[in-house]
């Protein structure tokens, strides 16, 4: 039986009442589609890429925009090679209520995450923690697995709302009480951590639970601490919203804190291929497979997926300039695609590539010093400020071209700008006097006939300016372009 086939069965086994209101529409839903989108609040947002890297600081935090309603989130790092989890744990927001935390490398040389936060999570300490190794490639050495965890994406899913009330045990719980920090009780939290709790709507209602609204915002910021330059940029949302288009009420997307294994029961809502073959943990739910609209995890994969109709690329600027000017420009571009874990990836423990049915196009080459991870053909179109296009003399593309992991970092001339380490890409692309600057199209090629297996692909372009003869460091961050021409 293949892995999807495995899901299925597991959906025909546990469909029911009881998990529908677990995972699926309650009572209130109103969701019938998901819009991705960088200027409002939404019920799922993405940081494109986190970096400890080098001398790499990371900042992040999560806003709760809603002035009424806590919110339970469930916040997952993943690897920027394979998406495989680095780090997962629940945070529960109060109404307009932020949760900050900080990413830098130890001395073991894994990352690190440090919070002084006083919002409550589960587990209730997580300052000092470092990220976790063991669903890495058990092949790799340490200082490769190290480096692992040094680069890739961020997940934080609103699971469901923390609602005021005579129920609402939780919301008090969470709710600062004159002027001091929330109680944040383990004793009325433990309810989200136990797997036979709340396996009902009226069981999580009991508790002070709803249905997700969405609300939630956040920022991200790379510090690069040895030149004091910083990169910065509003997380991408993902929100529920009905057939007109205006925000609405989600599923219910709620998994306990646990590790304890989630059977059949949980196979229904992922798609991710790795977990469906191996088996997953409570823990490993939701992710962004997770329906928050209907009940199909892979047809909410796919209906994503079919935004890359056409020739899907994104498009931005860039600067290589000579360390001899007096302002030596450099350019990274970040790419990041979110759900290419969701579509295809390497199992850990066999090497093998796992895919959705119909996904072609992608390759998993050799296993070099840093594993296995899956690559695609990838193109560049290059136009310096005069219109020329992409030539021999300006660009030399190494053949063939691909870009590897769920986040490839894109360098245009000599110097790294953010330092990646795992999936650099490029790489003296530019050639100081024939394109200094100018701007550029990278395609990730059609990973299926259909052309549905694109994307979405997220990212910015990340800019550095020094001014030698003030001694200055500049950083500048601009959001990719999406184009399908």
């Amino acid at each position: 039986m293949t892995w999807l086939a495995a899901a299925a069965m597991a959906w025909v086994c546990s469909a029911g009442p009881s998990q529908a209101q677990l995972f699926g529409p309650g009572t209130g839903t109103t969701a019938t589609q998901l819009r991705w989108t960088s200027d409002e609040p939404g019920h799922q947002l993405i940081t494109p890429y986190f970096s400890t890297q080098g001398d790499n600081n990371t900042l992040l935090s999560w806003v709760n925009t809603d002035p009424v309603n806590g919110k339970l989130l469930k916040v997952r790092f993943r690897g920027a090679a394979n998406g495989d989890t680095l780090l997962d744990f629940m945070v529960l927001l109060g109404p307009s209520d932020v949760w900050t935390a900080s990413l830098s490398q130890g001395e073991d040389g894994l990352t690190r995450l440090v919070t002084p936060d006083n919002s409550c999570t589960l587990p209730a300490s997580l300052s000092g923690v470092a990220f976790r190794t063991d669903r890495l490639q058990p092949e790799l050495p340490a200082d490769a697995k190290a480096l692992h965890t040094r680069e890739g994406l961020v997940e934080a899913i609103v699971m469901a709302d923390v609602a005021p009330g005579d129920s609402g045990v939780l919301f008090n719980v969470i709710r600062p009480q004159k002027g001091l920090p929330a109680s944040c009780d383990a004793a009325a939290l433990a309810v989200l951590t136990q797997p036979a709790a709340i396996t009902r709507e009226d069981q999580a209602r009991a508790v002070g639970l709803a249905p997700p609204t969405g609300g939630l915002m956040g920022m991200w910021q790379i510090i690069r601490l040895s030149n004091y330059a910083s990169y910065s940029g509003r997380q991408h949302a993902v929100a529920a919203v009905d057939a007109q288009g205006r925000p609405a009420v989600a599923n219910w997307a709620f998994a306990p804190q646990t590790d304890v294994a989630a059977g059949s029961a949980g196979l229904a809502q992922t798609t991710d291929p790795v977990l469906t073959l191996n088996g997953l943990s409570w823990s490993d739910l939701p992710d962004l497979s997770t329906p928050l609209a209907g009940t199909s995890a892979q047809a909410q994969v796919e209906a994503q997926h079919s935004r890359g109709e056409g020739r899907p690329g994104l498009a931005n600027e860039f600067v290589h300039t000579v360390e001899a000017t007096s302002v030596p420009g450099a350019t990274d571009w970040v790419i990041s695609q979110p759900l290419r874990r969701y579509v295809v990836a390497v199992d850990p423990r066999s090497g093998q590539l796992l895919r959705l049915p119909g996904v072609s196009g992608v390759v998993l080459p050799p296993n070099g010093e840093m594993g296995s991870m899956v690559c695609s053909p990838a193109g560049l179109e290059v136009w310096n400020r005069e219109m020329n296009a992409l030539s021999d003399a300006g660009f030399a593309l190494p053949q063939p071209w691909r870009a590897c992991g769920v986040v490839t970092v894109v360098t245009f001339g000599s110097v790294q700008v953010l330092q990646a380490g795992l999936t650099p890409l490029g790489r003296e692309l530019g050639r100081p006097g024939v394109y200094e600057a100018g701007w550029a199209i990278f395609r990730s090629r059609a990973l299926s006939q259909d052309g549905l297996r694109h994307g979405p692909m997220l990212g910015y372009s990340a800019t550095s300016l020094r001014n030698t003869a003030q001694n200055g460091n500049y950083g500048s961050v601009v959001p990719h372009v999406r184009v399908l021409n």
